[in-house]
């Protein structure tokens, strides 16, 4: 019978008690466990891996099973880190992480661990949470997608919340120990991730469920004090709730109606105005003093056309390391060589278009500056 049982993930392994022995299971030999050695104790005091306690395993394959679903989980969390990495350079082994991580992302399970983990923790300055979004959606991953879209636009929030929760975790809990449950508790459960969420969003309502779902999740676990800890770190956060309404703080992430895109565009539209008017005077919408309106319409269009074309350009490179034959990779070749042209006479097309812009801006500065001289005469 198996009294203790420990889930080390990033190892692949689990340790376990049986009738007094200890042992060790691993995931590539789920069916053949050995017994415990002194070195498995030294590698765990080199690699210190994230543990996680088994309560009451049924069987050895209960465990097994628990094992690799649990190495499944970090592998795929390891994937969507390397993806972000930019010391990892190479394009078609950044291809290859993707497609490793698309396959990972498939069972719903794995995906709610990693939006879990991404959004408790703040990432190194080193990681680029865009280039991972370009790659996820140029393989029709569009929930990977959008989870990088939130760690590029709101490290700001994921920090404020990380930051918060340190503060209050040194003065509320007894031990760095019971405040280290507690976290991998809310983690664990999705909790953290539900209060990012809230803030990213600066929505006080879902805020506010999240914190009494995180409340009787950890009250089941035996911590009592719990509901004065998420109100302190309610009280550290709630400026950011109070600086900006939920209406203007609407990630871009999120749907809007088009009752509400109206609203925004008109209010741009308005800011806009006034702005050009400050500095071109109250006649420059109506003169045409403003540089090239059109070119600079065209700058947007075509940034945006570029942007579709790397996107497309990612989607090829994939398909071509899994070409199967040699007339489908000479194809492939072709569109590729046909995707960079394009992209290449785009670019120089918006080299000069931004000149030329530059140059109508400088016109209507002088234009600006006699108005003025000729003012004053």
């Amino acid at each position: 019978m198996i009294t203790h049982a420990y889930i080390m993930g990033t190892l692949g392994k689990a340790a376990f008690q049986e009738n007094g022995k200890w042992f060790v299971l691993r995931a590539d030999e789920p069916t053949l466990p050995r017994s415990w050695h002194p070195f498995d104790h030294n590698l765990l005091s080199l690699t210190d891996p994230e543990i996680l306690e088994v309560q009451a395993p049924q069987s050895i394959d209960h465990l097994s099973q628990l094992l690799q679903a649990e190495t499944m989980k970090q592998e795929a969390l390891t994937l969507a880190l390397q993806l972000m990495d930019t010391n990892i350079q190479r394009s078609d082994l950044k291809v290859r992480i993707a497609s490793m991580l698309a396959e990972y992302a498939q069972e719903e399970a794995i995906a709610q661990f990693l939006e879990n983990r991404l959004l408790s923790t703040p990432l190194p300055a080193a990681f680029q949470p865009s280039l991972a979004s370009n790659l996820c959606r140029a393989i029709q991953q569009h929930r990977m997608a959008t989870l990088y879209d939130l760690l590029d636009y709101h490290t700001d929030a994921m920090e404020a919340i990380r930051v918060a929760w340190i503060k209050i975790a040194k003065e509320k809990f007894e031990s760095s120990e019971q405040a280290s449950f507690v976290y991998s508790t809310l983690v664990e459960g999705g909790h953290f991730a539900a209060l990012t969420r809230a803030l990213i969003v600066r929505n006080f309502k879902e805020w506010d469920n999240a914190i009494s779902n995180a409340s009787r999740a950890l009250k089941k676990v035996g911590i009592a004090n719990i509901a004065q800890v998420l109100s302190a770190i309610s009280s550290e956060l709630i400026g950011h709730f109070s600086v900006h309404s939920q209406e203007a703080a609407t990630s871009p992430m999120l749907p809007m109606s088009n009752e509400h895109r109206n609203i925004h565009w008109e209010r741009l539209a308005a800011t806009f105005k006034k702005t050009n008017e400050h500095k071109f005077g109250a006649a420059a919408t109506a003169d045409g003093i403003i540089a090239n309106r059109h070119d600079r319409h065209a700058i947007v269009r075509l940034k945006d056309s570029l942007r579709r074309d790397d996107y497309e350009l990612a989607f090829q490179l994939l398909k071509a390391n899994s070409s199967e034959g040699k007339l489908e990779a000479q194809i492939r070749g072709a569109k590729i060589k046909m995707i960079e042209d394009r992209a290449n006479e785009k670019r120089v097309r918006l080299a000069e278009l931004i000149e030329a812009h530059s140059h109508e801006r400088e016109k209507a500065v002088r234009h600006k500056v006699k108005a003025k001289k000729a003012a004053k005469k």
